[in-house]
C-alpha cells in the first residue's frame, strides 16, 4: 500500500480473503488501491456487514445471472468498478467433484479460464494498473 500511496496516478488492485485486516485498516487504504474481497475466507460475514466489494466464484453464467452479478473476464471489474462481481469457476478441481463437472461444462462452452500465474501486470492507454492478485493484505505501518 505504501507503493500505491507513492504512485497516486497508477491504479493498484488485489483480491483478498484477509477481510478482518482490510476492515481494521480501511483508513490506510489509498484511493488508488482497489480491493476486492474473495468469498471463501473465515470472515465472509464481514463482507456484507461492512458492504465491501467482493468477487464470488460461480459454476455457470446462469448462476451469476440469478445472483445479479456481472462476470469479470479480464479484471476490469476488479480495478475499474466499485460493484461486486462474479468470476467463473477456474483452476484445478478435484476429479469427479461437482466443481470439476461444472468446469468441464464451462470449457465445453468455450471458457478457457483466466491468466496463468498469481501475479499479473496490466497496463493500457487509459489505465496504469498493477495487480498482485491473491497476495495477503498487509497493514500499513
Amino acid at each position: 500500500m505504501r507503493i500505491a500511496a507513492l504512485h497516486p496516478n497508477m491504479t493498484f488492485y488485489a483480491y483478498t480473503k484477509s477481510v478482518r485486516t482490510w476492515v481494521d485498516n480501511r483508513e490506510n487504504v489509498p484511493v488508488n488501491f482497489k480491493l476486492t474481497a474473495s468469498h471463501g475466507g473465515r470472515h465472509d460475514q464481514m463482507i456484507e456487514q461492512y458492504k465491501l466489494k467482493y468477487a464470488l466464484v460461480v459454476f455457470s453464467v446462469e448462476q451469476a445471472e440469478r445472483l445479479g452479478l456481472e462476470i469479470d473476464h479480464d479484471d476490469s471489474h476488479a480495478y475499474g468498478s466499485e460493484r461486486s462481481f462474479a468470476l467463473l469457476l477456474h483452476g484445478t478441481q478435484k476429479a469427479g467433484s461437482i466443481a470439476a463437472k461444472a468446469l468441464s461444462a464451462l470449457k465445453a462452452q468455450g471458457h478457457s479460464g483466466y491468466g496463468k500465474g498469481s501475479a499479473k501486470v496490466l497496463a493500457s492507454a487509459t489505465h496504469n494498473t498493477l495487480s498482485y492478485s491473491q497476495l495477503p493484505l498487509l497493514p500499513v505501518a
